[in-house]
């Protein structure tokens, strides 16, 4: 099928699905069984959006997919800070399967469990927001969470020894 969002492109090719087209295609499969559509949203802070408000809209998104009987499906990237700057290494999808039913006020982090496909293995993973700059210059506020998730191989062979390197939740798909 031809991509929804790329023209001149396959929705999925040996590089990988984007999260528009894998949208597309699941409500295309769920259709004819009449259920209700799924979504995506962006993880990234909205204009005047603080660390800890992206950090609860995230949490929202995921405790009320799996609410709604829907494992979120989330769109995890590996950077790396090379020549001063960031630079995208791989993306990948894993499903999430259980976070915690609230977070605490001033919370900083929150567990989550995830299915990933590689491998088909279940293991944990946080969201956290960044100690430090990433995905932007020294100074400046960090645009997004950073996700610790030490069984991720998400781009690891392409990391140079002693880069910086930094997993962040780009997307998730899910019913809200």
């Amino acid at each position: 099928m031809p991509s929804a969002t790329l023209k001149g492109r396959k929705r999925w090719t040996n590089a990988g699905i984007n999260v528009e087209d894998l949208v597309v295609a699941t409500n295309e499969m769920t259709r004819p069984l009449y259920l209700p559509a799924v979504a995506q949203d962006d993880l990234f802070m909205r204009k005047g959006e603080k660390p800890e408000a992206l950090l609860r809209r995230t949490h929202q998104r995921l405790e009320k997919s799996l609410a709604k009987g829907v494992p979120p499906v989330l769109s995890l990237r590996r950077f790396v800070l090379r020549g001063g700057k960031w630079e995208a290494l791989q993306g990948h999808f894993v499903t999430v399967t259980a976070v915690p039913r609230k977070l605490g006020r001033g919370q900083s982090a929150f567990a989550f469990t995830y299915l990933d496909p590689w491998g088909g293995k279940r293991t944990q993973g946080e969201f956290r927001i960044s100690p430090g700059p990433i995905l932007a210059a020294p100074g400046q506020e960090s645009p997004c969470l950073e996700v610790l998730a030490p069984a991720a191989n998400i781009g690891k062979k392409e990391v140079r020894r002693g880069e910086t390197t930094v997993i962040i939740p780009a997307a998730v798909i899910g019913r809200w």
